[in-house]
């Protein structure tokens, strides 16, 4: 049992930082941007800021603690939209990319069940095709354009969220259910594929052996984005139908 706590006390300790620098970084970046406006700005701060202590721990090869600061990046970047959607709606709708066509797109689907969203023949090309490019920059840019584009994503859904909340008649349950579990999962697979491909292209930039977890982190990604699909495919009639309820649309 000693071992056990003695072992545990450097992953609180490496823990507290990752979770502070995810924290700050994606508090103080979306009040920038909505503070500056501009609809670049924000997912751009929101990457540039985070991005330095990212790319360090992999090129030190710490991978999994470059996982667990992307994904509480993504944690408390969703938490910040929403709160910065549902205080400052018409300022979020100005300065967050495709928020108005988004917004729009899945509030006809919460209200009616139909579109895009409950339609594998339309959603299934537009989520590959979204990976291969994200996959893509991803690796080009050695992880820099994964979080610009990861952050875009994040920032239109999390407006969706925010605004459905605000004018919701059961705003809690709404709130629990607004995101979508495939679309958590999506998210995941997504922040392992960067990881996986930034680590492969800082292996390849230094000329250094690549570690098996980023197979296995690819392998891994890419079976969740699969498994989106099929969840989606599965529950997305059912999930509008729990939304329109706890929303009143």
């Amino acid at each position: 049992m000693h071992d056990l706590m003695t072992a545990s006390q450097p992953r609180r300790r490496e823990g507290a930082p990752l979770a502070l620098t995810a924290l700050t970084t994606a508090v103080v970046t979306t009040a920038a941007g909505f503070l500056i406006g501009g609809r670049w700005a924000l997912p751009a701060l929101n990457a540039l800021a985070v991005y330095p202590v990212y790319i360090g721990l992999i090129m030190r090869g710490r991978m999994r603690q470059a996982l667990v600061l992307a994904l509480l990046w993504a944690l408390f970047l969703s938490q910040a939209v929403i709160v910065a959607t549902y205080f400052f709606p018409e300022r979020a709708e100005t300065v967050i990319w495709r928020a108005e066509e988004y917004r729009n797109e899945m509030f006809d689907w919460v209200a009616t069940g139909g579109g895009a969203e409950s339609s594998p023949s339309q959603f299934i090309p537009m989520q590959l095709r979204d990976f291969a490019v994200f996959s893509v920059v991803c690796f080009l840019t050695v992880g820099l354009g994964g979080l610009v584009m990861g952050a875009m994503l994040l920032n239109y859904m999390n407006f969706y969220v925010g605004s459905l909340v605000l004018g919701a008649q059961r705003p809690v349950a709404t709130l629990l259910l607004a995101w979508q579990p495939y679309a958590l999962v999506r998210v995941a697979a997504y922040i392992l594929v960067a990881c996986a491909l930034t680590e492969l292209a800082v292996a390849l930039l230094r000329r250094r052996r690549l570690p098996r977890r980023v197979k296995s982190w690819m392998a891994l990604g890419v079976a969740g984005i699969f498994i989106d699909i099929l969840v989606k495919s599965a529950i997305a009639p059912l999930w509008s139908r729990l939304l329109s309820w706890a929303s009143g649309l």
